[in-house]
């Protein structure tokens, strides 16, 4: 993915009282002027399609097992 800056996911799980959460991280360091533009315009959407993402791995971990 081209991004205007170097971005990377971070992904914990962390096992509570027999129940296994799932938690990611963004993490992004632009570059430049068009880098913070991005971030800070797509930020929101971050937030649905990170949520969609642990839904979905939480759904196939709980098929597969």
């Amino acid at each position: 993915m081209k991004l205007p800056g170097k971005g990377w996911l971070k992904f914990d799980i962390k096992n509570s009282n027999n129940t296994n959460i799932l938690n990611i991280t963004a993490y992004f360091e632009p570059r430049g002027f068009l880098g913070y533009i991005y971030w800070y315009l797509c930020y929101p959407i971050h937030h649905f399609v990170f949520k969609g993402l642990i839904k979905k791995i939480s759904e196939l971990a709980t098929k597969n097992s």
